[in-house]
């Protein structure tokens, strides 16, 4: 059973080893995943918003 998330995403109900959900970007272009150096950038073409995910160390 696929849920859908807000902002383009739908949850796999599968989980990672550290119990975290796994999501997947919707199947249309509004969305663009983005790897920089520090993160992710997301980028939504339908709001014109982007939005960074710094990543942990």
């Amino acid at each position: 059973m696929r849920l859908r998330q807000p902002g383009g995403f739908f949850d796999t109900a599968d989980t990672d080893e550290h119990g975290r959900a796994i999501l997947e970007p919707e199947d249309d272009d509004r969305l663009k995943l983005m790897q920089g150096e520090d993160g992710m950038v997301f980028r939504c073409s339908f709001c014109n918003r982007s939005y960074r995910v710094l990543a942990v160390k």
